[in-house]
């Protein structure tokens, strides 16, 4: 695999042109054989392996080294260069980068951090470069040559000092070298005399015969032919096989996008620390739109993608953090990456295969390595994107509706959408929707037709309460001669309002849609809805007491757009991470106190929205508000426990009553929780332990800035922790000075009794 040199030349390219430009200006060191060297180790080994090549430093300067570059040079009509890896010595994968014009290698090295302590400071393993010597490749020595690039030093120190090192090269020995050997050709041994033997006499005595003079005839010794005893290096072996297998689901007209997942499984337990994997299909009908990291990949920064490979794209993966060393590498089944393709305008339908292998360039198909130098073969299946023909198009209704289940009184919200709809391309001027109802046991949520239903995404122009008595409908019309509204796939495009009666009994209840008429009449296409269908959609009326309310997490006293702290987390506050916190919150109905009561998670109890948001921030009023529905079979519970992870602890009295709503908290005065209890912290130099109890007091406030101060930086990002989650109140993903200010105000506001 060849290092991502984009990503690696965003500090190591900047970094070596500037101390280039330094070095003009300042004298070159040149260092003698014995201080800094670099070097590399003969290597054994037989045709068609793949072979690890350390590139060792010696000697270092005590300043160490921030920079520097190697001309590795060998025979690429008996090997192929397969990846670099950086070494022991150096700080992370970032620090190595390589290039390799198909004649030369070139290994560059820069210090990524920067910090001042993150350079090479000790002898070692600068790199750890893998080859594949060619099935064909004769026995024989193949050397491999290091030299500077003949224009700049080789290597800087940290005050930017250009100097060059001197090199050791080696050879690569394939098979066992011939070595000549003499010829079995024996020295000039004189004959054996022939002795006079006597015929026996009659008593058959025998003769004393002499004894053969001995002969020095040589035997078959060989010279010194060395034996293939292997080197100190160790040989690469190939783990388990991997399992690289990509979606086959995905489907869509021309000009929309699509996305494929590509998963694995038999993931080694040594992990894969760097991979590279070609993705081959007809770029006639598919284009790389965008890639996103899978759930086994530790960063973003670790995925990229480019689709400049003839026939496809090129995806490239790599341990960024540290190559194994901390866990952030490959170590489970899962999903690897999820790539988006754009269906290119014209595309015929039909099922187009996308092609998942390994490098071309790859012997023996290598896709992965483990533990930074071993290689990993992998079985592929696969993907597949499906191209649909508008003219077989079947545009699905999809009803959403605003809570699972409701109770004779409750006003039923209900939002259609439409899937299948070839955005960009489907559009409209007349379109119909109708459904009925029993009129016995609803009414219309907001009095009349037209405030009862909603222009969401289409303007319906004409509305209509119909029928009487029982057989009620509600009916919409779309028309317009004079232009055309676009459709979009996934958009709502109408909310009606149903109200439950108070008589309604406990009981499931249908809504009978009409098949459903859409026309362009401008183009004369009629569409296809629900294959032309009529179809159904439940309302469930169950006997549940519900507890129902709005929770808001505390943002501080002065509202967000009044002060330079709300500003700041305002600007850090960002959906996905209200989301968590809503979704972290527990909900437990209790009998009594002691009670350990019904745990419901906030993912469970938090109302979505149609964007599938738990809760929102509201700017202008300081609040981020959620609203949550809960269920209760068993009326007598008494208390209700709202908690969350680095939030105080609130508790609510509540009186349920069967089919009855009791309200917690309203959108204008919701129920706040305030950042709190810090639970028990155990560090290495102390241990603060505070009861969770509820309630913030000194103790609590002391256990929070202990860790704050000592177990975090300003800023730091690690989170993976349940402390650095009840740290973070600000939900900025972030410990930091934000986090402070709110400590303090909760701190503030519950030791004057507010709650």
């Amino acid at each position: 695999m060849k290092t991502n040199i984009s990503r690696f030349k965003r500090v190591a390219i900047s970094l070596i042109v500037t101390i280039c430009m330094i070095s003009s200006i300042l004298p070159i060191k040149i260092f003698a054989d014995g201080e800094l060297k670099v070097s590399i180790a003969d290597i054994k080994t037989d045709a068609g392996q793949t072979i690890s090549v350390p590139l060792t430093v010696e000697n270092v300067p005590a300043d160490g080294l921030v920079a520097g570059t190697v001309i590795v040079n060998f025979d690429t009509t008996k090997m192929k260069f397969v990846s670099a890896l950086n070494g022991p010595i150096t700080n992370s994968a970032k620090d190595i980068g390589t290039n390799f014009d198909g004649k030369s290698l070139i290994v560059l090295y820069a210090d990524d951090a920067q910090s001042g302590t993150s350079h090479i400071k000790t002898n070692g393993v600068l790199a750890t470069l893998t080859f594949t010597v060619n099935a064909d490749c004769p026995n024989g020595a193949y050397p491999i040559s290091l030299a500077n690039d003949g224009e700049n030093p080789t290597f800087y120190n940290p005050n930017y000092e250009p100097f060059n090192a001197v090199f050791g090269n080696a050879n690569v020995i394939v098979g066992t070298l011939a070595v000549e050997t003499p010829t079995n050709t024996p020295t000039n041994t004189p004959e054996p005399t022939a002795t006079n033997t006597p015929v026996p006499t009659s008593t058959n005595t025998p003769t004393n015969t002499p004894e053969p003079t001995a002969t020095n005839t040589p035997t078959n010794t060989p010279t010194n032919t060395p034996t293939n005893t292997p080197t100190n290096t160790p040989t690469p072996i190939v783990i388990s096989d991997v399992t690289v297998k990509g979606s086959t689901d995905a489907a869509g007209y021309p000009k929309q996008k699509v996305t494929v997942n590509v998963d694995l499984s038999n993931v080694p337990s040594q992990g894969l620390t760097s991979g590279e994997l070609y993705f081959e299909y007809n770029k006639n009908v598919l284009k790389l739109d965008s890639f996103e990291k899978g759930s086994v990949v530790s960063s973003i920064e670790d995925i990229d993608m480019a689709d400049d490979y003839s026939k496809g794209a090129v995806l490239l993966y790599t341990d960024s953090q540290n190559t194994g060393a901390s866990n952030t590498h490959i170590l489970a089944n899962g999903r690897l990456v999820s790539v988006t393709f754009l269906i290119q305008d014209g595309s015929p339908k039909g099922a187009y295969s996308i092609k998942i292998s390994a490098p071309p360039v790859s012997v023996g198909g290598i896709p992965f390595y483990s533990m930074q130098t071993y290689p990993v073969k992998a079985q592929f299946s696969d993907a597949s994107v499906t191209v649909k023909d508008v003219n077989d198009q079947n545009i699905k209704p999809v009803i959403t509706l605003d809570k699972p289940k409701y109770v004779a009184g409750d006003v039923v919200k209900l939002q259609m959408a439409f899937s299948g709809v070839n955005t960009g391309n489907d559009k409209t001027n007349n379109l119909m929707i109708e459904f009925g109802y029993d009129g016995s046991k609803f009414e219309l949520g907001k009095g009349t037709a037209d405030a009862s239903l909603e222009n969401t995404g289409i303007n319906f122009n004409y509305k209509y309460d119909l029928g009487t008595g029982n057989d009620k409908k509600l009916k919409a019309i779309y028309l317009d001669m004079d232009k055309e509204t676009a459709l979009t796939d996934g958009k709502v495009i109408y909310t009606a309002y149903l109200k439950i009666k108070d008589t309604t009994p406990v009981d499931t209840y249908k809504l009978a849609f009409s098949a459903i008429k859409m026309i362009d009449r401008t183009t004369g296409k009629v569409y296809t809805v629900n294959s032309g269908e009529a179809f159904m959609q439940d309302i469930i009326v169950t006997g549940d007491a519900v507890i129902e309310g709005n929770i808001s997490i505390f943002l501080g006293k002065t509202p967000l757009l009044a002060s330079t702290l709300g500003n700041e987390i305002a600007s850090k506050l960002v959906q996905k991470q209200i989301n968590e916190a809503y979704k972290n919150l527990k909900f437990t109905l209790k009998k009594s106190e002691g009670d350990t009561g019904v745990v419901i998670n906030g993912d469970k109890a938090f109302l979505a929205d149609v964007d599938g948001n738990y809760a929102k921030l509201d700017k202008v009023d300081n609040k981020v508000k959620g609203t949550f529905r809960i269920y209760a079979s068993d009326l007598n519970a008494t208390i209700l426990t709202i908690e969350g992870v680095g939030y105080l602890k609130k508790n609510i009295a509540i009186n349920l009553k069967s089919g009855k709503v009791a309200i917690v908290g309203t959108s204008t005065e919701p129920t706040v929780i305030y950042p709190g209890d810090v639970g028990t912290i155990n560090k290495a130099t102390s241990t603060v332990e505070t009861k969770a109890d509820g309630v913030i007091d000194t103790e609590d406030f002391s256990a929070w800035v202990l860790m704050y101060n000592e177990k975090y930086d300003n800023n730091t990002t690690d989170l993976s922790t349940e402390d650095a989650l009840r740290a973070d109140f600000s939900k900025d993903v972030e410990i930091g000075s934000l986090d402070f200010h709110l400590w303090v105000q909760s701190f503030e506001i519950n030791n004057i009794g507010i709650n």
